[in-house]
């Protein structure tokens, strides 16, 4: 995936926004270039799925580590895996091939639970669209909420229909995070070097 978006960020009621520049190779690399008005990237974030990197032109610095949940909520307060940011990103549902599902009600939406997953799934039962994803997680005894996705502003590319709108709430922070797609290209030609730049910043970057 290729695509052109407005990514927000709220975080204790401070709300930050940028367009975002973005390439996407499921199930594990993603790369996102932050764009000014003259579309001069001033960062730039992704992983090849095994270490994760931000570059920071004005500083002339590339941080890297590895690709592991803890670095990417110290990059970006994100509580998720790098999978399923890719997954989300990408207007898809985490863990979804293969998976075994029970239907939990049929209301206006359909909502289905995994039956190995901490996962609730709700469909939209006109279109099979997904509308609402929400992961749990146990701590202490107490079922609570990861994080919440609502997917909508569907509109068709080719044969599938795409999510413009992807929302992200991580209630117990509090924060949140929007995309807003302008543009969208699937199953584009993607160079794999793309998601490893360490090769070319290398005697600038500092571990972490």
């Amino acid at each position: 995936l290729r695509g052109l978006a407005e990514a927000i960020l709220v975080e204790n009621d401070e709300e930050r926004s940028t367009d975002l520049a973005l390439v996407i190779s499921r199930p594990n690399k993603i790369r996102a270039d932050a764009v000014d008005m003259l579309a001069d990237v001033w960062a730039a974030a992704g992983t090849d799925g095994k270490r994760m990197w931000l570059w920071m032109p004005q500083k002339s610095k590339l941080y890297q580590g590895r690709a592991t949940p803890g670095n990417l909520k110290r990059l970006a307060a994100f509580d998720w895996e790098i999978a399923e940011l890719v997954s989300i990103a990408s207007g898809l549902v985490p863990d979804a091939r293969q998976a075994e599902l029970n239907e939990v009600t049929n209301d206006r939406n359909l909502h289905y639970s995994f039956r190995t997953k901490p996962l609730d799934l709700w469909v939209d039962p006109r279109t099979n669209d997904p509308v609402r994803l929400v992961r749990y997680k146990i701590e202490d005894g107490e079922k609570k909420i990861q994080y919440e996705v609502k997917f909508s502003g569907y509109r068709k590319i080719g044969d599938a229909a795409f999510p413009y709108n992807i929302d992200v709430k991580f209630p117990e922070r509090p924060s949140a995070f929007h995309l807003r797609y302008k543009e969208i290209e699937l199953n584009a030609a993607v160079d794999a070097s793309i998601f490893k730049p360490e090769t070319v910043w290398r005697s600038q970057s500092v571990n972490i």
